[in-house]
């Protein structure tokens, strides 16, 4: 497939052709984040355009079945709410020729179009970039490794491990205290209460045998 480039506000080409279409020229880091830039204003624009499009779909809807169902407001460019009776003919001119078409789907959105060609415009850059820009590799491990990342070159015996620990320990004291909030059967309040009933049954049981005793030891000696 040739190789289409993506143009900024101005129209102008990111990273354009040099030399034949067919070849993905080689794009720089500054390129390739202008191109994800277009591309995210692009699914923004192609995320409301589906809105509207559905909503008209559902308005037309109601409009042939005659069914006095309320007809839904559109949406604008800045997430204002557009009344139907000022927006409807001009969503009409937009969508009716899609609408009309029974096998119309999302992909036959004009802002579709646009967004799928640039989201292939930047799969094959990143390709071509990721080409001519390894990773570097380490050899005694052979697998890659970033050297500017501190995390990745520490040793995980001595930093990964007792991190896990700490963090199993903590989830443990989040268990415990959770438990203790819902007053659950293992938790640390249920387990203070048993201990407190416990004594208060051994006191009365002492109480009654000394009760007993003493009243053996006067009554009956």
């Amino acid at each position: 497939m040739p190789y289409v480039p993506i143009k900024d506000a101005n129209n102008n080409d990111i990273c354009p052709i040099s030399g034949d279409s067919n070849v993905v020229p080689k794009c720089s880091d500054h390129d390739i984040y202008r191109m994800e830039e277009v591309i995210l204003k692009q699914l923004n624009k192609f995320n409301l355009e589906y809105s509207n499009y559905r909503i008209f779909l559902d308005n037309n809807q109601h409009n042939s079945r005659n069914d006095g169902h309320a007809m839904y407001n559109y949406i604008g460019s800045n997430g204002e709410t557009i009344d139907y009776n000022s927006a409807h003919n001009i969503m009409s001119t937009q969508f009716s020729p899609i609408a009309i078409n029974p096998n119309a789907n999302a992909s036959n959105l004009p802002s579709y179009v646009t967004l799928n060609q640039n989201l292939n415009t930047y799969k094959d850059v990143l390709s071509t970039y990721k080409l001519n820009n390894p990773d570097p590799i380490n050899e005694n491990e052979k697998d890659v490794k970033n050297n500017n990342s501190v995390l990745s070159n520490r040793d995980p015996t001595t930093y990964l491990k007792p991190r896990h620990n700490e963090i199993l320990r903590l989830r443990s004291d989040l268990d415990q205290k959770l438990m203790d909030l819902n007053n659950t059967s293992n938790g640390m309040y249920s387990s203070s209460k048993l201990q407190m009933d416990s004594n208060i049954y051994i006191t009365i049981m002492w109480t009654t045998l000394a009760s007993a005793i003493v009243y053996y030891s006067f009554f009956h000696l």
